[in-house]
């Protein structure tokens, strides 16, 4: 059961209408105080929650301070959606009843990562935002984010990429906000993170078709060396995000990274470092594209010493 308030004129200073459904023996199943601050126009949805027993069910409208005036009351009963969702393939999640649900399930693999991207939002509530989730097959959130704040209109973004940690069947889970309702294009993808080798001095071709994939080129420093990455010729692009590259060191931690060519990544030419190496070992350049964004990039590392000018003194 979901209840949307909306068209309030109830207004009590910094006060605001509470609306509540109680239970069969009067008790509070849920309840909340809507609207903080001014209640004018406004527009908020009190739950989905579950009902837990057959029975008669009360919807509580109480303005606050001796506040009058009216509001547009909406109680939806519904079942959430369900179905299922394919790595690769795009489905859309349309959700036409206020406060349900979208709930998409796909088998996974221990070891697989996953990422979801949603693009072509039309859901829309203010200053609230979609929010998508991956649940694990014990039903605990692996990964969510409420996605494109302030409007979610047209918002295209990508959840994950993150490691599946068991082998069974995961849950996506559309959620609009506020009793938002409209549709979304969800695209699933399952794979493993590309990894080959890069040389210095040598040009090695990124080329990521996955969203969400990451692109990690390994190769062998000695301590005290420097490092340096130039990425150019980046064909990756997703508004205001961008690339981001980073030189991981042999125990996995960050050495340094940055996101580059901020608002557009298109044409992008930009160096990271240099960095001096700390440890002997295997470290990683890590490519990542940014909200899902597919394209190539070149990549080339160096390793070098700074050159010291020694002159001798008469």
């Amino acid at each position: 059961a979901s209840v949307l308030l909306g068209s309030s004129t109830f207004s009590s200073g910094y006060s605001s209408v509470t609306i509540s459904i109680l239970a069969p023996d009067g008790s509070t199943l849920v309840s909340s105080s809507m609207c903080p601050y001014t209640d004018i126009g406004c527009t908020v949805l009190l739950g989905p929650t579950t009902l837990p027993v057959t029975g008669t069910y009360t919807v509580v409208i109480a303005p606050p301070n001796g506040a009058t005036g009216s509001a547009t009351i909406t109680l939806s009963l519904f079942q959430n959606l369900t179905g299922t969702i394919t790595s690769g393939i795009p489905q859309t999640a349309t959700i036409n009843i206020p406060g349900q649900k979208d709930l998409l399930t796909f088998s996974g693999t221990a070891g697989q990562v996953a990422s979801v991207l949603l693009g072509s939002s039309t859901f829309s509530s203010g200053y609230s935002s979609v929010t998508i989730s991956i649940l694990a097959p014990d039903g605990s959130t692996l990964v969510s984010s409420s996605m494109c704040p302030y409007t979610d209109i047209g918002c295209t973004v990508l959840l994950g990429p993150t490691t599946l940690p068991v082998t069974g069947t995961y849950t996506v889970v559309i959620a609009p906000p506020n009793g938002a309702t409209g549709s979304a294009t969800v695209t699933l993808s399952l794979f493993q993170n590309e990894t080959s080798s890069i040389g210095s001095g040598s040009i090695v071709g990124a080329t990521i078709n996955t969203p969400g994939q990451v692109d990690n080129l390994t190769f062998d420093g000695t301590a005290g060396q420097l490092a340096s990455v130039l990425l150019r010729n980046s064909t990756f692009s997703s508004r205001w995000n961008s690339v981001t590259i980073s030189i991981l060191a042999p125990d996995g931690s960050t050495l340094v990274s940055s996101s580059m060519c901020p608002y557009t990544d298109i044409g992008c030419v930009l160096l990271l470092g240099p960095v001096t190496l700390p440890v002997n070992g295997t470290y990683t350049v890590a490519i990542a594209p940014p909200s899902g964004a597919t394209g190539s990039a070149t990549v080339t590392l160096w390793l070098f010493k700074n050159q010291v000018d020694r002159k001798s003194v008469v």
